[in-house]
């Protein structure tokens, strides 16, 4: 998917929450039978909260001015593995948030699953669903920690996590149900690409979505309707992050996220693609050394891992 998004008043206006904006006060709603707020309450609660967490995520990863995992800072990587957590707990939120959002629009829960509105939208979202699904359940059900991995190369360190798992034969390392094998883990750099790109993308699948659900009935967009600037802050800092991903990754669909300023005009814009077939990311160039962070659970005795120093 291809889409653009306009930067108004400062912030990025995302399409579910012009849409939202736009619905009469008189439409009838179940919100309330269903213990649910408003509509757009529910929407600018959850996108606000994936945004503050992966604020705090980028604060910490980019105003540090040491090496995680290699530096061998306890403190320093646990508290990025806290505030990572939070952010992949806040996307799955809000995979569930936009599902409720379109709950409200009916009497009962069958009633909305039947409906083939609600069946386009949770196809056209299936992909990004099932993966952080499967991230965030592991995590919370199966005692799947998050662990950091980097990789250094000359001057250069890239740093990434994987979701740990046991393997059939008691072995700890990458989760096989979300890693293809124990090398290919999740860099920073496309990572939160990827969740960022579907922030968008979903924003705009839930707006098609609503405009199927309410046709005729819409008012005009509120004009003074703002966009997010914080929105906006962290997508310039998440586009601005080097394409160098773990060699692994090459494999994967890669996403696009870029920020369009045109000066004294109306058309700055973010713009997302995904997959996108021309946008090309690099694997860190000469000998590399790999660094693990590994906690010992006091009874496992075979461990898998990217690369060959753990501490």
């Amino acid at each position: 998917m291809k889409a653009e998004y306009p930067i108004h008043n400062g912030g990025v206006l995302l399409p579910a929450v012009s849409t939202l904006t736009s619905l009469p006060s008189s439409l009838p709603l179940f919100n309330t039978v269903h213990g649910l707020r408003a509509p757009l309450g529910i929407y600018n609660t959850a996108y606000s909260q994936c945004v503050r967490r992966l604020q705090a995520l980028l604060i910490t990863y980019t105003s540090s001015k040491t090496d995680f995992v290699f530096a061998k800072s306890d403190q320093l990587d646990d508290k990025l593995i806290g505030e990572l957590d939070a952010f992949l707990d806040s996307m799955m939120e809000y995979m569930e948030d936009c599902e409720n959002i379109l709950l409200c629009f009916f009497e009962t829960t069958s009633e909305r699953n039947k409906n083939l509105v609600f069946k386009t939208y949770k196809n056209a979202v299936q992909t990004y669903r099932r993966h952080i699904g499967l991230v965030v359940n592991h995590i919370k059900h199966t005692q799947g920690r998050i662990r950091l991995t980097s990789q250094k190369a000359h001057s250069e360190t890239l740093l990434g996590y994987f979701v740990e798992g046991a393997d059939a034969d008691g072995s700890i390392g990458p989760e096989r149900l979300i890693h293809a094998n124990d090398n290919a883990v999740f860099s920073l750099h496309r990572d939160l690409r990827y969740h960022l790109v579907f922030l968008y993308i979903v924003s705009t699948r839930l707006s098609e979505a609503l405009k199927t659900l309410t046709i005729g009935k819409a008012e005009s967009p509120n004009e003074k309707v703002s966009g997010s600037s914080a929105l906006l802050d962290v997508t310039n800092l998440v586009a601005s992050m080097p394409k160098i991903v773990f060699t692994e990754e090459l494999r994967f669909d890669s996403p696009r996220l870029s920020v369009v300023l045109v000066k004294d005009t109306q058309s700055s814009s973010v713009r997302v693609e995904y997959p996108c077939p021309y946008e090309k990311f690099t694997e860190l160039k000469g000998q590399e050394q790999w660094a693990t962070r590994f906690e010992g659970d006091g009874a496992t005795t075979k461990v898998r891992f990217p690369g060959a120093i753990i501490y």
